[in-house]
């Protein structure tokens, strides 16, 4: 980046020469890079981290640990947060650090902090880097610019060194510099020869797991008499090679390492299929690199690499201010499922803005859900591993630069997931139950041309829309410090207007021990700002499992349609917790109509009446917008009191603005009376198209008169099992048996007669006969007769509950007194309802 602004000033200097005579140009020319002071002094939010980090001063053979804490107010840099300085740029040639999450071992247990990273819990890191102000290429992105520094590596680690844990050379234990990061093992400081092969792995942080930030490509041989291991990033797959640029990647480091006698035209590591994170070459690389046959040289496996990166310098080439010198990291752990050591890693890279707007999806660089075998680097099954960074430089293009990292989530200070949903209130889920959740179209697996097809990222305008905002307590033995200073920016073409209460939301507590902090909290209308932001102050999070939901409730409101909407930043910060997160990007949608032409209430209709006998609803479909109708046709739904609703496809193949609903589809339009029955009823119909949209409801009103006769039986009813014979000579029925008789203007009789009950297969094994018990304890055998079961003399219209009124032992019974054969017995009942008594 440098070499690019000095060519910049060198023209602008020649062409002001040219033009001495002319009058002086007012463009100017560009900035310079930030100094190390203006980059920490423009610091984006972060944690202190004093108390809850740890380093060593030395390493075992007296090294010394270049990394160094500026708190907050630094009298040199007047800092606004906690900065961790791992490399300077005048920290000499050869530079290595680290630092580590504290645990209450480093002060000799005196300590209660324990900030290690739980490896049977969900974690998150969380963090912003520095890595200098130099260009990262200049030339191909393949491979990188000289003179930069090494890098540096997030790394998890169980090593018995504890803070001193380090990356040394294998056969020598002294501290390594350079493309080892301060992680990875080096055979040897100062002989790699044939006759000293040395593996490695020996020389590494134990007991590790590793995501490197590789700012320089060590990819070739080193001359003679100094450090030989300089190909880390050399190993190739299929001709390709496996790391190319800055890049950012992972691996064991202490996992062996084998010596591979293969010619140069096999030289060729799959990272994804080996178990190996280093791999040595002998004489026979002579043929590529003449003149150091005599030496090992070791390439480093890299397994999921995000290849090209821009580590060191601006977060792009457009972004040359000093907000764009930080860029934030986040690692997002997900442990193994029971008995199972792979874990779930995923992490980003540059995802968010100085301001903690996080980019676009696309625009940033990611890897998700790789597979981690925690078991290689858990000692003795421990699951409680330090976290920490590692840096270092020394390789021989190197040159050193200032490395630094600001936290802003440490795994086991307050470790909280924080979720973001949208529903659409309006619209019925897979369940048909109402509230459907709206994907993000940020990160849509297709074009946003056929986002606006998908009902995945689509609501309809007007519809009811909810915003979700979820902070869960995972973890951490400190909690957040602090009450939790909320700032949520609202999405634009969202009406959030307040209800009656003048309320817009609310903030529900739940899963706190105290139970008196479980409640729920409406969000006031006063808390939106002018600039259509919600300002709120949450409860501090303490213990696992608490959570606070935020829930703001508003409606689409589109001028055009389609329309999208992008997501919005949300802020949360604490002492010892920080977090960024947008709400979903989606699709408002024209939105579907239902019309109707008739009267809402469609009067009388009767019984028996040959020309008064029922209703057809006159219904029509367009969008407000007069969209046209894809070819996937619509469903009706109609709903006769509080019946389930009914299920019509009214077909659109030929994708009209607008359609007349035939009163004849499946009779979902047309109602008898003699269906509906008599009384007043309600019959409420709304369309849904294939996107989702739901049309608003039409309820109609409607009153049957005349004669009605008609019984209601549960078809499912069964007695309870039996053990061979039935104690009381008798089994009774199993659970409540629905026999009603529904009737107007006719008094009515109902008998029933009933078969015995055969195993099912075998018709010789009988049980019975069924019976009838009355009120007054009288039996009377069903078998081969009618039986009255209830009976009614007046003509009244209503409903009579006929089994309601058998108690336990009374109603239909079913006689058993001998043993019986084990199985299945079935048998049937006949009903008989007449007009008359």
């Amino acid at each position: 980046m440098q070499n690019k602004l000095l060519k910049i000033i060198n023209i602008f200097i020649t062409f002001t020469i040219c033009l001495s005579l002319l009058p002086i140009n007012t463009a100017k020319a560009a900035a310079t890079p930030p100094t190390t002071s203006e980059v920490y002094q423009t610091t984006p939010p972060g944690i202190a981290m004093k108390d809850f980090v740890s380093k060593a001063d030395t390493y075992k053979d007296g090294t010394v640990n270049s990394a160094k804490l500026f708190e907050a107010g630094n009298t040199t840099y007047d800092n606004s947060t906690d900065i961790y300085q791992l490399l300077s740029s005048d920290g000499g040639q050869e530079q290595t650090s680290s630092f580590w999450g504290k645990v209450s071992s480093d002060d000799g247990g005196s300590s209660s902090v324990n900030n290690y990273f739980d490896l049977s819990k969900p974690q998150v890191i969380s963090a912003w880097l520095y890595m200098g102000d130099k260009s990262a290429y200049s030339g191909s992105s393949d491979d990188t610019a000289k003179g930069l520094p090494d890098g540096l590596a997030f790394v998890l680690q169980d090593d018995t060194r504890g803070t001193q844990a380090i990356a040394t050379s294998a056969n020598e234990g002294k501290t390594a510099f350079g493309e080892g990061l301060g992680v990875w093992g080096v055979a040897s400081s100062s002989d790699n020869t044939l006759s000293n092969f040395v593996d490695p792995s020996l020389g590494a942080i134990q007991n590790s797991w590793a995501l490197e930030f590789d700012t320089l490509q060590n990819s070739s041989p080193a001359a003679s008499g100094s450090n030989y291991d300089d190909y880390f990033d050399g190993l190739t797959y299929s001709g390709v090679k496996i790391a190319k640029g800055q890049h950012m990647a992972w691996d064991y480091p202490a996992n062996v390492g084998i010596n591979q006698n293969n010619t140069s035209a096999n030289m060729g590591v799959n990272p994804n299929d080996s178990g190996n994170t280093y791999y040595g070459k002998n004489n026979n690389w002579g043929n590529i690199f003449t003149g150091y046959k005599n030496h090992y040289y070791y390439g480093l496996n890299h397994r999921d690499v995000i290849h090209s990166m821009y580590l060191t310098g601006y977060t792009s080439d457009s972004a040359t201010n000093v907000y764009n010198s930080w860029h934030h990291f986040k690692l997002s752990y997900t442990p193994p499922a029971a008995g199972s050591t792979l874990a779930k890693m995923s992490y980003i890279f540059n995802d968010k803005t100085y301001d903690g707007t996080l980019k676009s999806y696309l625009d940033y660089d990611k890897k998700t859900n790789v597979t981690v075998d925690i078991s290689k680097f858990m000692r003795d099954g421990n699951t409680k591993v330090r976290w920490g960074f590692t840096a270092s430089t020394g390789s021989q293009s190197s040159s050193p630069s200032t490395f630094a990292v600001i936290m802003q989530q440490m795994p086991n200070v307050a470790n909280i997931e924080t979720t973001t949903k949208l529903y659409d209130l309006s619209q019925y889920d897979a369940d048909d139950n109402l509230g459907r959740e709206i994907k993000d179209l940020d990160k849509r697996p297709v074009s946003i041309t056929a986002a606006t097809k998908d009902p995945d990222y689509n609501v309809a305008n007007g519809d009811k829309l909810r915003l979700d905002y979820n902070l869960n307590y995972i973890s951490g033995f400190e909690g957040t410090g602090s009450d939790i200073t909320t700032n949520i920016t609202l999405p634009s073409n969202v009406d959030f207007s307040p209800d009656e209460d003048n309320n817009i939301g609310q903030i529900i507590y739940s899963g706190f021990s105290d139970e008196s902090k479980n409640r729920t909290v409406p969000i006031s209308a006063t808390s939106l700002t002018s600039d259509n932001k919600v300002a709120l102050t949450l409860d501090a999070l303490n213990s696992e499992n608490e959570n606070i939901k935020i829930e703001l409730f508003g409606t689409a409101d589109a001028q055009t349609t389609p329309t999208t909407v992008k997501g919005q930043h949300a802020s949360y910060q604490s002492l010892h917790f920080l977090d960024d997160i947008m709400s979903p990007s989606f699709i408002i949608n024209d939105r579907l109509q239902l019309t109707t032409n008739d009267n809402l209430d469609l009067g009388t209709i009767q019984t028996g009446n040959e020309s008064n006998n029922q209703v057809n609803l006159n219904l029509a479909m367009n969008y407000l917008n007069s969209s046209s109708f894809d070819t996937k046709g619509v469903t009706l739904y109609t709903k006769v009191d509080d019946k389930t609703a009914t299920k019509t496809t009214i077909s659109t193949a030929d994708g009209k603005t607008s359609y007349d609903i035939a009163n004849d589809i499946a009779n979902s339009t047309q109602f008898s009376a003699d269906y509906l029955g008599t009384g007043t009823h309600k019959i409420t119909v709304y369309a849904i198209d294939s996107m989702n949209r739901v049309s608003q409801s039409i309820t109609y009103q409607v009153k049957v008169e005349g004669k009605q006769l008609k019984l209601d039986v549960d078809p499912n009813y069964s007695f309870k099992n039996i053990n061979k014979v039935a104690p009381d000579g008798y089994v009774k029925r199993k659970g409540h048996w629905k026999v009603s008789v529904i009737s107007s203007d006719t008094p009515w009789t109902l008998t029933a007669n009933g078969t015995e009950l055969t195993l099912e297969n075998d018709a010789s094994q009988v049980i019975g006969p069924m019976f009838y018990r009355d009120k007054n304890g009288n039996d009377f055998s069903m078998l081969n007769q009618d039986i009255l079961i209830a009976q009614d003399l007046s003509s009244d219209s209503k409903t009579t509950d006929v089994s309601g009124s058998w108690a336990n032992d009374k109603g239909i019974l079913l006689h058993d007194d001998q043993d019986n054969m084990a199985g299945k017995y079935q048998g049937k009942i006949h009903w008989s309802l007449i007009d008359s008594v």
